[in-house]
């Protein structure tokens, strides 16, 4: 069984390739998907398969995923419109390279009325996978913990925390809970045509964050 992880450069990425060997999938059988691939270098000296497999060039996925059995589909950065564009083409070429199970990061609010801007592009990700004919796993993943931290230095500085969240509250979760959970769909069975969602175990405001700093 071989496995490939999309943004295999990617922080969320490394974690999910770091799992997969720690769960006893042999480094030659996993595939990192990246754009660059001198910058993963470090990921080929420990025997992962490297590959250039770049979101928006679906010939490079195809032969990326040529020989692979299942993916781990790590949302892209890129704009809205972009992004869903991106995400078709990588479950097209999943088609397209006969993959029999693909696992997809998508977020926890997927609702039309939302305020955050990215809740189209998984909606439609989520709905083109579902419609693909692939076997699917949908993880609705939590905010990342390590984002906020990234921030710190910046809120400190401005002495205040600025976002949109007003008195609303987050479930935290680390990036490397949700890459665990992501390598147990794709190794466990139990989990196919089924969508989960991943939170850390409290919703916190920004206050409590705010004190917390």
């Amino acid at each position: 069984m071989r496995y490939a992880v999309s943004l295999g450069n990617s922080q969320l990425g490394r974690c999910a390739i770091d799992f997969l060997t720690e769960k006893g999938v042999a480094a030659s059988d996993i595939v990192a998907l990246v754009r660059n691939t001198s910058k993963a270098n470090d990921l080929a000296g420990r025997g992962v398969d490297v590959r250039r497999g770049e979101y928006g060039d679906e010939a490079s996925v195809v032969q990326a995923l040529n020989g692979v059995d299942k993916a781990y589909l790590i949302s892209g950065m890129a704009p809205p419109d972009e992004r869903i564009r991106q995400h078709r083409g990588f479950i097209d070429a999943a088609s397209d390279a006969e993959l029999t199970h693909v696992v997809y990061s998508s977020f926890i609010d997927t609702a039309e009325d939302s305020p955050f801007f990215a809740w189209g592009i998984n909606k439609d990700t989520e709905e083109y996978l579902k419609a693909s004919g692939l076997e699917y796993t949908i993880l609705r993943n939590g905010m990342y913990a390590e984002a906020d931290l990234d921030y710190v230095g910046e809120y400190l500085k401005a002495g205040k925390i600025e976002n949109n969240i007003g008195d609303g509250s987050i479930s935290y979760i680390s990036r490397r809970d949700l890459a665990l959970a992501a390598v147990h769909c794709l190794l466990d069975d139990g989990h196919t045509n089924k969508t989960y969602t991943l939170t850390g175990p409290e919703a916190v405001s920004q206050a409590w964050l705010a004190e917390w700093i």
